[in-house]
């Protein structure tokens, strides 16, 4: 409050924290999923990511998601748009050195990530999983 914050940006903000418990640092991930993945990972309590069908994973470095700043989730979008299955784009965190085993960051995103190699990353991941974005809640222009 004593920087000039209203009450529902610091909620947000304390809601954003506490959805990922404690994963806040480290590397922020972000990829698409499918209803069926979206499913999975809810009866999993959002704790990892789903198996997928495909053969890789593709996977967009983001920082961070100001949910009132309009062109900030344009990177997303392309990324859920990308394939006609999937019906939300989830975040999740891993600590910078287990990040790079996945991923060659010296080479420009998103990358995949083999379908065999799932469940390491998931065993990686820090905190829970996060829905940033979902296909009914943006215009399809």
């Amino acid at each position: 409050m004593l920087l000039g914050y209203e009450d529902w940006q610091i909620d947000w903000l304390i809601d954003h924290i506490l959805q990922h418990r404690g994963a806040v640092g480290g590397y922020p991930l972000c990829c698409p999923v499918t209803l069926a993945g979206l499913e999975w990972m809810r009866a999993a309590g959002f704790r990892a990511l789903p198996p997928i069908e495909g053969r890789a994973l593709m996977v967009a470095y983001k920082e961070w998601i100001d949910p009132l700043e309009a062109d900030a989730d344009a990177e997303l979008r392309e990324l859920l748009l990308e394939n006609p299955d999937s019906v939300a784009v989830v975040r999740f965190h891993m600590d910078a050195q287990d990040a790079k085993e996945f991923i060659n960051f010296k080479s420009p995103g998103p990358w995949q990530i083999g379908a065999e190699r799932i469940a390491e990353l998931n065993s990686r991941q820090r905190g829970l999983v996060a829905v940033v974005i979902r296909r009914d809640a943006i215009a399809l222009s």
